[in-house]
């Protein structure tokens, strides 16, 4: 397991290295983002542990969608979708699984701009 912190909070990486993917736990302090991203070759599944957090994706047409989500919500994020959240008034704990391993070089991850997306709360 790999852990990493930084101002956003703390996040634990590849929590059962024997799998074929990845699961990771992120605890995101309150107004903090983690994101914007894609993957074209793995599938996000998230799971709110604790809530709720702004999710902001960009669809293939280019628009910025945001939804609410709350502890206990399931999101599925397929391939070639930017994605990225926000933890609102209280600390944010995701867990997710990766559908195949990424490593520290993160080598299926592609970045943007946090703030090309100006609806942030």
């Amino acid at each position: 397991m790999r852990i990493t912190s930084d101002d956003r909070g703390q996040s634990y990486w590849d929590l059962f290295p024997e799998l074929e993917g990845q699961i990771n736990v992120s605890i995101t302090l309150p107004k903090q983002r983690r994101g914007f991203h894609l993957h074209k070759e793995k599938i996000d599944n998230w799971v709110v542990i604790a809530g709720p957090i702004l999710l902001v994706t960009k669809t293939l047409s280019g628009k910025f969608e945001a939804e609410y989500k709350k502890t206990g919500d399931y999101i599925q994020i397929p391939t070639n979708i930017w994605h990225a959240y926000q933890a609102l008034d209280t600390p944010a704990v995701v867990a997710y699984y990766e559908t195949k391993k990424s490593g520290a070089e993160r080598f299926d991850d592609y970045e943007m701009n946090l703030d090309r997306y100006k609806g942030w709360k």
